[in-house]
């Protein structure tokens, strides 16, 4: 109830009662156990929550975050990357966390430190695919994710858009006082929210196939 790291877990152990005292190395050995169990774990876990739980399959929260080590040692999923926490002098590792309607985890994903946000996406789309054999799902997510995969796979996705950095032509139509729907608190009459449809294409741009390539040439 208290998650830490492995040496804490190791040094609190004295502050339980009836917890045979084990050594710091027995700990460290236990998340190799856990590691190459890992998917038949998340298996199992999601068979549980399908059964005692209101879960939702269909709908699924992505986030990625970074954990850095106080340690300039690179190698394997350690390395030197964008850091969330300004950490730019650390090595780190990418996690990539799906989680349910109810907010509890449904899986994970570790990648190298310098991975990009966006490129996680595609593995989480594809693993909560798998887990759940659905055929469509809602990402809900930052801006800065594969708008193009997502397309092209006809998923669903909510992004967030930050007014600062939009276009003219969109701050034109949030500041537009007209279309607006107010969503208030029947009960106490406290504005829950506003919110307006609106219709906007966006261009991106996606690099070229070979074919396309062969014609430019």
């Amino acid at each position: 109830m208290d998650p830490s790291s492995i040496l804490a877990c190791s040094k609190d152990q004295v502050d339980f009662a009836g917890v045979a005292e084990m050594k710091l190395d027995r700990l460290y050995d236990v998340l190799d156990v856990l590691d190459a169990s890992k998917d038949e774990l998340i298996s199992h876990l999601v068979k549980f929550f399908e059964k005692n739980t209101n879960r939702k399959s269909n709908r699924g929260y992505y986030d990625v975050t970074t954990y850095s080590f106080e340690s300039t040692r690179w190698g394997e999923l350690r390395m030197f990357g964008f850091s969330k926490e300004y950490k730019n002098n650390e090595v780190q590792v990418v996690m990539g966390l799906l989680i349910d309607n109810n907010g509890i985890p449904v899986t994970y994903e570790l990648f190298p430190g310098n991975t990009m946000d966006q490129s996680t996406l595609i593995t989480a789309v594809e693993r909560l695919r798998e887990l759940y054999r659905m055929e469509k799902i809602t990402i809900i997510a930052d801006r800065g994710f594969n708008l193009e995969y997502l397309c092209k796979a006809g998923q669903d996705f909510v992004i967030s858009y930050t007014l600062k950095r939009s276009s003219k032509e969109c701050k034109k139509l949030v500041w537009n006082e007209a279309g607006w729907t107010q969503i208030v608190d029947p009960t106490t009459g406290e504005l829950i929210r506003k919110e307006k449809v609106v219709t906007q294409e966006f261009k991106y741009k996606v690099p070229l196939t070979e074919e396309e390539m062969e014609k430019c040439q």
